[in-house]
């Protein structure tokens, strides 16, 4: 599963940079000068004694820097990396910060360790001449902790502590509440919900007594009068907004909207010639290739889905031909034209690092980025290696996917299946032992690799009488890394308490369970991920079916349906999970839980403390049994 608990409050003293005044709290980390400005050279030191680089030869910090015109221009910060020096206990490194930035959010790395303060984040606060923070920080860093610094900075969510330092922009300084208003917004539907329709619904009045609205503001109008149900009211922004920006990003919207929306494959190519004429340039032309596409080929007519790609190559990227090459590879019919697809989509992720369609993103140092774009490459490739072995190209089929096992570091267990089919077709057993087995022992296998090996072994050797052994090895090793991976996320707070009704009606807590290991699983019947871990967990759930220290209890949240408990009985019911549901109707349990994304997983030991939180899913259902195994075994 995915790597993504309740915050400790990080406040500014003196210096620039220092953690928690809270007991216990770290301050190995500082600035000099004190309080540096932007533009102005400043060095910053880190002592990671205690932190889990703490062994570490060799030490880079990320910088993800805002400005305070976050909200209305990329709505990302940026992010450079900066290898540090080390001197005694503590390593140093030279930083000039941009002269439009007005802070920052730092973590540290050392090989595949990283130190984000406990994922409260290092927060760096830039000052004017006069020795004041300036304007745009607290709504910066507050950005940081509702939104981007979870997904980049390694920081945990804190929605109550991002209000915090929205309000205190605002009372500092008021003009900036406009700007960020429609994330203020978010916090308050989340955080006050028996108030937040009037509290949102006067701040929304409030900025539409402005005398003349930005492009800005009448997008936040808009979209918020419609999230409230009040259409009528977005209806009165909506002219005026394309008015403004007749071109703009909401003009864009909209027309997608009507694109997405259709039905008929005929109509969606009317409107797409439509989109590029409007909007020639347009970010969202991939998009609009995707669901044009995908629409010709689930109506079967792979023909002009292929010409309506040749027509647009110029704006497709790389993912289009890819998958457009998976879909032609199913169909014996169609197999044959598979294959200059992928080569197209090969080609074209390559130049993304040489040529690319889009700048790097802000968010991406220049190395993350690079990983990216090496991902992206062996997707490709292990797309168009799997349609080469369908067709009998041995060696050429070997090639690509051994090319897609280096680029992903061997970490995609779907890629590594398939290069060891390819290893077997080359008829060499011990050739497959000697490179599926490391990949296996770092656990990125699966069922069918393991079957593959035991194949392989009992070929070399002349029998698997020694196979129990040699497996157990692979699996023993597999283990032990993954511990010691799952040792560094251990946890220990407080499980927030709630009561909610199963589908049968009965009425469930936590403290029913007081005693035993608990693991909850926050889901939804529309998320993706939840489904395609559900099997995983389903195995899972039966491993420790006759354990009665162990309960499984499946939270399902966020939905939008109007009967949400008839929605989620069919969905277990059609797919026969043998799981306790329990039905969050006001989504009170995963709001008091800090969940930002769906599926996500909390192990709560027989004291009542949370000891793990994982979020999403890999992929990889093996590796997902064993973690879950683990991290039971880890706090019994």
């Amino acid at each position: 599963m995915k790597k993504a608990l309740i915050l400790t409050l990080v406040v500014f003293m003196a210096l620039a940079l220092v953690t928690s005044c809270k007991k216990g709290a770290r301050s190995n980390v500082s600035s000099e000068p004190a309080k540096p400005q932007a533009g102005s050279p400043m060095t910053i030191t880190y002592k990671p004694a205690g932190t889990p680089l703490g062994d570490a030869s060799q030490v880079d910090m990320i910088v993800y820097s805002f400005a305070k015109d976050l909200p209305s221009g990329t709505g990302m910060p940026t992010a450079t990396q900066v290898a540090m020096t080390k001197k005694d206990d503590a390593w140093t490194a030279a930083f000039t910060p941009d002269a439009k930035s007005c802070g920052a959010v730092l973590k540290f790395q050392g090989g595949e360790n990283t130190d984000s303060n406990r994922k409260k984040g290092y927060a760096l606060a830039l000052y004017d001449a006069q020795g004041n923070v300036l304007t745009g920080y607290w709504a910066g860093l507050a950005e940081a902790y509702n939104s981007w610094g979870n997904y980049f900075a390694g920081m945990d969510r804190d929605q109550a502590l991002a209000k915090e330092y929205f309000d205190k922009e605002f009372t500092a300084h008021p003009e900036m509440k406009p700007e960020y208003l429609s994330s203020y917004l978010s916090i308050l539907a989340r955080q006050k919900k028996a108030e937040a329709e009037k509290l949102i619904l006067a701040e929304l009045a409030s900025l539409a007594a402005k005398p003349d609205p930005s492009k800005h503001d009448l997008t936040t109008l808009t979209y918020w009068y419609n999230r409230e149900k009040k259409p009528e009211e977005a209806q009165k922004y909506t002219p005026l907004l394309l008015q403004k920006d007749p071109k703009g990003d909401f003009a864009q919207g909209q027309m997608f909207e009507t694109l997405y929306k259709a039905q008929d494959p005929a109509k969606k190519l009317e409107l797409a010639e439509k989109f590029k004429t409007e909007f020639p340039g347009s970010k969202m032309l991939p998009q609009v290739h995707y669901f044009v596409i995908a629409s010709l080929q689930a109506a079967g007519d792979t023909a002009k889905a292929k010409a309506y790609l040749a027509k647009n190559a110029d704006s497709a990227g790389w993912m289009l031909y890819n998958n457009l090459a998976q879909s032609l590879s199913r169909n014996e019919k169609t197999s044959k034209d598979a294959e200059p697809m992928a080569i197209q989509a090969v080609d074209l992720a390559r130049k993304e690092l040489t040529a690319p369609k889009e700048p790097k993103p802000t968010y991406y140092t220049d190395k993350e980025w690079r990983e990216q774009v090496d991902n992206s490459v062996g997707e490709a490739l292990d797309t168009l290696g799997s349609i080469q072995l369908k067709l009998g190209q041995k060696d050429a089929a070997l090639a690509s996917l051994a090319e897609a096992v280096a680029l992903s570091k061997g970490k995609s267990p779907e890629i590594n299946e398939h290069y060891a089919i390819a290893l077997v077709n080359k008829g060499n057993p011990k050739e497959v032992l000697d490179k599926v087995s490391p990949l296996m022992a770092d656990g990125n296998g699966n069922a069918n690799i393991k079957k593959i090996l035991q194949e392989a072994y009992a070929k070399d050797k002349g029998g698997d009488t020694g196979w129990p052994a040699y497996v157990e090895g692979l699996e023993k090793a597999a283990r032990g890394k993954l511990k010691a991976a799952l040792s560094k996320e251990l946890m220990e707070m407080p499980a927030p308490a709630f009561s909610l009704d199963d589908l049968e009606g009965n009425k469930v807590s936590l403290v029913d369970f007081k005693g035993k290991t608990v693991i909850l699983d926050f889901w939804a019947t529309w998320c993706g991920p939840c489904k395609a871990a559900f099997p995983g967990m389903r195995l899972a759930v039966e491993k420790y079916k006759d354990d009665p220290n162990v309960k499984f209890l499946f939270i399902n949240s966020w939905e939008r349906v109007e009967d949400k408990k008839k929605n989620a009985a069919d969905f277990i019911a059609a797919n026969g999970y043998p799981f306790h549901v329990l039905l969050d109707v006001q989504d009170a349990a995963i709001d008091a839980y800090k969940v930002d994304g769906i599926p996500t997983e909390f192990i709560i030991d027989k004291n009542g403390k949370i000891r793990f939180k994982s979020i999403g899913f890999m992929g990889n259902t093996d590796k997902l049994v064993e973690e879950v195994s683990l991290m039971i075994d880890m706090v019994r």
